[in-house]
């Protein structure tokens, strides 16, 4: 979505950038024309996202049955803790039920997830006329993610009406 960047781009290259949201009508007009596309391949782009099940159906629209998507976002556990509190270019926080979910939903199999570490997951589905549900994902309960926030940030103890956090990036500690 940087002019400048795709100017610069499509100048190294000698190839056509197109510079607006994935989901842009121009965008899906000019992608319709050259579908469909066998594997569509994303790295961290789905969390900056407003509607990110928009966006999966629209990588469905130029897709046939049988063709393969490739998504890598942040994985919510081991995303640090005030990163995801304060780093507001991530809209979502995604746990392998939600993602696969939201790729059910617009027609994906979910072939594998192991490709998943403390910070990434990155899931390989295909496009299907039949969903078959796989093995239940471990859900995060809301308790959890309280418990991670409450640790991280040392919230467990008062220290009086107005507060001032501090927190260490590197171990994901922190204190008021």
């Amino acid at each position: 979505n940087a002019p400048h960047r795709a100017e610069t781009t499509a100048k190294a290259l000698g190839v056509e950038i197109l510079c607006a949201p994935f989901e842009d009508k121009a965008v899906q007009a000019t992608f319709t024309r050259q579908a469909p596309f066998g594997l569509i391949f994303s790295s961290h782009v789905l969390e900056h996202t407003y509607h990110p099940a928009e966006i999966i159906r629209c990588a469905a629209s130029l897709q046939n049955e049988g063709d393969h998507l490739i998504i890598s976002v942040p994985y919510f556990p081991g995303e640090l803790s005030m990163m995801v509190i304060g780093f507001l270019p991530h809209l979502h926080s995604f746990m392998p039920s939600s993602l696969e979910r939201l790729f059910n939903s617009q027609g994906y199999q979910v072939l594998d997830t192991r490709i998943t570490e403390r910070c990434n997951m990155t899931m390989i589905a295909k496009k299907s006329a039949v969903i078959i549900p796989r093995e239940q994902h471990a859900v995060l309960p809301a308790a959890a993610w309280e418990k991670k926030f409450i640790s991280a940030l040392g919230m467990g103890k008062c220290a009086g009406s107005l507060r001032r956090l501090w927190w260490n990036r590197k171990t994901d500690i922190g204190g008021q």
